[in-house]
């Protein structure tokens, strides 16, 4: 079973890893192999020495190779004694052993800097990826392969490193075994090439086992993205108890599948040692009976074939340690050549710094890819700078498509989208983003600090617009009554605060951004009476200040029926624009909907328009 190099080497080039940063450890290796080598060299002397009783000239006759090592250390003043021997045997031991644990710590640090690197690849490419792109992806899966299988595939990668390695300490090995015993040599690779081909069965499993170790866990981690997001709806629903046998389940088939790759590895990696030490039997049965071998040769032949005995073990663990990580480099590497494909363009080279006149959008049409009928038809739509323009209408009737097309976060199939009558397209989507501040239903709050979240897309911002935009927002009495005041960290998605006040945060993000365009997807949806009154209240100051270009989608009528420009959308065509006075004539949807708000809520209606 081929051990994929190419597969892995292509994977390494999505992230550009410079293989450089491998030198200094494969320099670690040559030394540990040097050291290593001379260390069993020593041997021969050694035992010779025991052998001819200390006679060092017969040693030196009987011997070129220890000839030549006495004549060096003559050269640099050693007397070549048995002490001397075995001092200087330790001493290359002791340094193997100083440059081995260097090894070791080059090694954790080359790891990280790779799966680093891989990580932040894969997580930056997810940002740039197109919209419909992320919606399609489930999060489960990609946290999975970010953070599980992101950390199996640079570990193969760096086993194959290893490996490359362990092949040259095999080689020179063999070399030395080659030296003292030509035939003895071919028996022990003819030997281990039969237990390489016994073991083919077992790498294969080894990679299906793999790809099922993936996928149960890419299962589990999709389970509890999902679960533990929704503890309230489990709860109400009664289904606690169904949701943990489900959970068991998944748990029962992770350790199957985790048991049944360790027994395989495992398999590999206690059979290496009976095999090595048959082999070692046969060899002391050959040396001694058919060859005649002095007991030095032997001795130094089977202390090599005992150093091999790990060498070729880890051999075949890594072997099996690459074939298991196939799986997880098989979604890692899908995934980031999807990422590309999927990429974000990076727009046009013109810098946007403002609207100074209007928005137009011109004969759009948008249809989602796998959609019955178009989200948007041959919309036509002005937005002037320093206007109100309230999008309005039924669930599904494009109002969100509509508002993404601003931000290019959609582009229309057909039609355009234009800024002072320059498409959206010919700007640079960084500097056409930079300049627009979105406010979502749901407040999406991150474990920061108050003031890192008014912050959130503008980090330049000083604490004097911070405070400004917590004041023009409704937010600075609540934020000044927090223990550390604008230094309060908020907890995963806010919860130390109540919903009014998560919406007053963020509207103060959204002002505190100081775009020129300003996009609110139903903001007071699930807000009390007074944040509405704080809200209508910020966006009237806005608009007074005649700089912005907002576009609110309004799910309470009466919060907008003051705008600008009220659009409404059926079934993605505009059936009405205009004030609130011409769109209650030209829309009956509107006109229905509104009576029937202001029957419910005209005493809080009348309340802020008061106000």
């Amino acid at each position: 079973m081929p051990l994929k190099l190419r597969e892995f080497y292509q994977f390494s080039r999505h992230f550009s890893f410079q293989w450089t940063r491998f030198a200094p450890l494969a320099s670690y290796n040559v030394a540990v192999l040097a050291f290593e080598s001379f260390a069993v060299a020593m041997l021969v002397p050694i035992m010779l020495f025991i052998e001819r009783r200390g006679d060092v000239a017969a040693m030196r006759h009987e011997s070129r190779a220890v000839d030549l090592l006495f004549s060096a250390f003559e050269q640099v003043g050693i007397v070549p004694t048995f002490a001397s021997l075995l001092l200087i045997a330790f001493a290359a031991i002791v340094l193997r052993q100083i440059v081995t644990y260097v090894r070791l710590v080059e090694s954790v640090r080359v790891l990280e800097g790779l799966l680093r690197d891989v990580r932040y690849g894969m997580f930056k490419r997810f940002n740039a990826a197109v919209l419909e792109y992320q919606e399609r992806t489930k999060i489960g899966e990609f946290v999975n392969a970010l953070v599980v299988e992101a950390r199996r595939t640079v570990l193969g990668i760096m086993m194959f490193i290893e490996l490359a390695i362990l092949l040259v300490m095999l080689a020179v090995y063999v070399g030395m075994l080659v030296t003292l015993s030509p035939i003895l040599t071919v028996i022990v690779v003819a030997l281990m090439l039969v237990i390489a081909v016994g073991m083919r069965g077992l790498m294969a499993r080894t990679i299906a086992e793999s790809r099922q170790v993936t996928t149960s866990n890419s299962e589990m981690l999709g389970f509890l993205n999902e679960r533990l997001t929704a503890p309230r709806l489990i709860r109400l629903c009664g289904m606690e108890q169904a949701e943990a046998e489900e959970f068991q389940s998944l748990v029962n088939r992770q350790q199957e599948t985790g048991v049944a790759i360790r027994k395989t590895t495992g398999i590999g990696e206690v059979a290496i040692e009976p095999a090595v030490a048959g082999t070692a039997f046969v060899l002391i049965f050959v040396a001694y009976e058919v060859l005649s071998m002095p007991l030095a040769t032997i001795s130094v032949f089977l202390f090599i074939m005992l150093r091999l005995l790990p060498l070729a073990k880890a051999f075949i663990t890594l072997r099996q340690g690459i074939l298991s990580g196939i799986g997880s480099l098989e979604i890692a590497d899908r995934l980031v050549r999807k990422l590309d494909e999927q990429r974000e363009g990076e727009g046009g080279e013109r810098e946007f710094v403002r609207v100074e006149r209007h928005i137009d959008i011109d004969t759009v049409s948008f249809k989602y890819p796998e959609a019955p009928k178009p989200a948007l038809s041959d919309v036509n739509l002005r937005l002037k700078r320093g206007t109100i323009t309230a999008l309005v209408g039924q669930s599904g009737g494009g109002k969100s498509t509509l508002i993404d097309l601003v931000p290019r976060l959609r582009v229309p199939q057909s039609g355009s989208v234009k800024i002072d009558g320059v498409p959206i397209e010919v700007f640079r989507l960084a500097a056409l983003r930079r300049h627009i501040a979105f406010g979502p239903q749901q407040p999406q709050i991150f474990d920061v600090t108050v003031a890192q979240h008014i912050r959130y897309g503008r980090p330049d911002a000083d604490d004097a617009q911070i405070r400004r935009a917590a004041e023009l927002a409704g937010a600075a009495d609540f934020i000044s009554a927090l223990p550390q005041g604008y230094d309060t960290r908020l907890g995963p998605s806010g919860l130390q605060l109540s919903g009014g006040q998560k919406q007053r945060l963020d509207l103060a993000r959204v002002l505190a951004a100081d775009a020129s365009i300003l996009i609110f997807d139903e903001p007071t949806s699930n807000l009390d009476n007074e944040s509405e009154r704080v809200f209508r209240q910020a966006l009237q100051t806005l608009r007074e200040a005649g700089e912005a270009t907002i576009i609110v989608i309004a799910h309470r009528l009466h919060l907008i029926d003051w705008a600008d420009q009220i659009v409404v959308l059926n079934e993605g065509r505009i059936e009405a624009a205009g004030m609130h006075s011409e769109v209650l004539a030209g829309s009956r949807w509107y006109r229905e909907a509104y009576q029937r708000e202001m029957e419910v809520d005209a005493p809080a209606h009348h309340a802020q328009v008061t106000a």
